[in-house]
């Protein structure tokens, strides 16, 4: 993608075999140019919570060596990967569950069963992260949910940091009315 103003050339690889290669060609301090919002949130908007390193997203070089070299021994072992299997089985199986349940009588997903998705990755990712189920999958949950409005805020959120990078980049020198939704 070329011709973007106020941003390099854009390259999007989707064979698995191209990405495996371009992932190998990088070496141990990779240069990955992306997502300039996400670098100015977090490092400028909410510099004090994210500190002097703000993840792998917008990190380059050394710094993202550094980072990936702490997280990745111990979050890749197998032990610590195994002890998570049973508990995402767990949400997964109740999910499957609540997919047979959510069929209407063309076997056929309700209209917004994206959002049950997010649901999902949402149980899992506090199965995981707290130890805890949230109760993201209940039935009856309301839309004005905690669970819910997180999932909302992420799809936001998600949704549209593409608006922030692939258009005029006027966040950068102005507070938009955009922008200042997303940081918000």
């Amino acid at each position: 993608m070329g011709n973007l103003v106020g941003r390099p050339d854009l390259l999007f690889v989707y064979d698995a075999d191209e990405i495996e290669k371009v992932y190998r060609q990088e070496g141990d301090t990779p240069f990955r140019p992306s997502m300039p919002c996400l670098v100015k949130y977090k490092s400028q908007v909410r510099g004090q919570f994210f500190g002097r390193l703000s993840g792998v997203v917008g990190v380059h070089g050394e710094p993202w060596r550094e980072f990936r070299t702490k997280v990745q021994k111990p979050v890749l072992q197998p032990q610590t990967v195994k002890k998570y299997i049973q508990p995402i089985e767990e949400v997964s199986d109740y999910f499957i569950k609540r997919m047979q349940e959510m069929k209407n009588e063309n076997s056929e997903m309700p209209a917004d069963f994206d959002n049950e998705i997010h649901k999902w990755a949402l149980e899992c990712i506090g199965r995981v992260a707290l130890d805890a189920r949230l109760g993201c999958l209940r039935p009856d949950l309301p839309h004005d949910s905690e669970p819910q409005k997180i999932i909302d805020a992420a799809k936001y959120a998600l949704r549209n940091v593409a608006l922030l990078e692939l258009k005029y980049p006027f966040w950068r020198y102005l507070p938009s009315t955009l922008w200042t939704k997303y940081v918000s």
